[in-house]
Formats: C-alpha cells, sequence, structure tokens
C-alpha cells in the first residue's frame, strides 16, 4: 500500500468502498456487482500506481466465467481496455506505450456521448499523466475537452433551470387567471 501515500484521502475512501462492495458482492453471489468492482478498483489503482494491485484485478475479470458484465454494463469493456492501456503506460513509460493512450481517446471521442463518461475518465488521466510522458499538449488538449464537456453540463442545466423558472411564473400566471375566472363566475 505504499504507492497510496501521495494520494488525497478520497482516493483512499473511493478504494475502501469499493474493496468493501467487493466483497459485499462476492459473498452475495451478485457477479455483475462485484466486476464492476473490480473494474473500479483496477482503474483507482492503475491512477495510484500500484500496478500489481490492478494487474490481478484485470486478471480477475478477464478470468471470469460470467462475462455479462460486459454487456450488461455500457462502456465496461471500453473501461477494461481504458485501464489495461493506462497499465501499459505505467510499466513502460515511453512513448511507445503513451500512443495507445493516445489512440483511445480518439476512439472514445469518436464514440460520442454514449462513451462520455469513460472518455472522461480517460482524459483526466491524460491531464495527471501527460506531463510525466512527455506530453504536455495532449494534458493541455485533455484538460480544455473536459472543460469544454463542464461548460456543456452547465448550459444544460441553465437552461434546465431556465425552463423550470419560466414553468413556475407561467402556472402563477394561470393560477391566478383561474381564481379571477372563479371570482367573475366566468
Amino acid at each position: 500500500m505504499s504507492s497510496w501515500h501521495h494520494l488525497a484521502t478520497p482516493w483512499l475512501r473511493c478504494h475502501s468502498l469499493h474493496t468493501d462492495a467487493l466483497q459485499l458482492a462476492e459473498s452475495t453471489g451478485l457477479q455483475e456487482d462485484a466486476m464492476l468492482s473490480l473494474l473500479n478498483l483496477a482503474y483507482i489503482d492503475v491512477l495510484a500506481g500500484s500496478t500489481t494491485s490492478c494487474r490481478q484485478h484485470l486478471a480477475r475479470l478477464q478470468g471470469s466465467s460470467e462475462n455479462s458484465v460486459w454487456r450488461q454494463i455500457a462502456g465496461a469493456s471500453h473501461a477494461s481496455r481504458l485501464t489495461q492501456v493506462l497499465l501499459d503506460w505505467r510499466e513502460h513509460t515511453d512513448a511507445a506505450h503513451w500512443q495507445p493512450v493516445l489512440a483511445l481517446e480518439q476512439e472514445l471521442a469518436a464514440a460520442g456521448d454514449k462513451m462520455r463518461f469513460v472518455h472522461e475518465y480517460l482524459l483526466r488521466a491524460i491531464v495527471r499523466f501527460g506531463e510525466a510522458a512527455g506530453d504536455s499538449a495532449a494534458a493541455l488538449r485533455s484538460s480544455q475537452r473536459l472543460l469544454s464537456f463542464q461548460r456543456q453540463r452547465l448550459q444544460a442545466v441553465t437552461g434546465t433551470l431556465s425552463r423550470a423558472v419560466d414553468d413556475v411564473f407561467l402556472l402563477q400566471r394561470v393560477r391566478l387567471e383561474n381564481e379571477q375566472l372563479a371570482r367573475h363566475g366566468g
């Protein structure tokens, strides 16, 4: 667990929660949940640099006789690939192993909204590791892309709130008109 010393407390808590979820899922026979917990643990471990632990989680995923998680959970196979390419780069921090990370980013960008959450995880990893990979330009592009996604979400929320406020005012106006009609018998 020595590679965890540099991680912030939220990642430690996240790892602990996924470990607990894995134990619970395994003890109750919830195979898909167990596999999802393994996938989350593998990703957290690769970010932390715990490559041995990450590889063990991925091996358990790939060795499982129950592969329905890949069909049932949208993005699970892409998330597994994301973790694998990051693991390969973490174990061999050279340009040849960084290129598959960038190639996967392009693939996920082309996939659009259906893989957005996996794409955002990968973009965050590129921001985090880009400089160490000698690719500050990719880190900057990824940071800008994440900012763009955040702005899109903010615009969507703003639009929804604006429509909700409009609806409240419209409802109030209709209520007042109904009250006036009721008072005047019409």
